[in-house]
């Protein structure tokens, strides 16, 4: 479709969806866990792998390029939670291919004919 982005090798992360993250709020409800603890998945991807991921599963046929993310002031290269407290007390931890993968597919259909345009 003649779309192009940048994937930014170096910008680390540790996503969740919101309806895992909203299943995990109802356990710690449920369960009364108190405490403080970091929510995300239980592995770390970069920003590269995230939309190559996202692109390929909606059926986008784009063209991302490797790079890397400079001089940036405004947000840090690393944001990857610790979420090993948690995932002690609880049997809710997930991938975020995992996690990514549930979330595309409990979505309607993609609408790619809006990139058409």
């Amino acid at each position: 479709l003649g779309n192009k982005m940048d994937g930014w090798e170096n910008i680390l992360f540790s996503p969740i969806s919101a309806l895992h993250l909203s299943k995990i709020i109802g356990e710690i409800i449920k369960e009364d866990i108190t405490g403080l603890y970091n929510i995300g998945c239980s592995n770390e991807c970069n920003k590269y792998d995230f939309v190559n991921f996202v692109c390929k599963a909606v059926g986008l046929e784009t063209e991302i390029s490797k790079t890397h993310l400079v001089d940036d002031s405004l947000r840090p290269y690393n944001t990857v939670l610790d979420c090993s407290k948690f995932f002690t007390l609880s049997k809710m931890d997930m991938t975020w291919e995992d996690d990514l993968d549930n979330y595309i597919s409990s979505m309607p259909d993609f609408p790619i004919k809006l990139f058409n345009n």
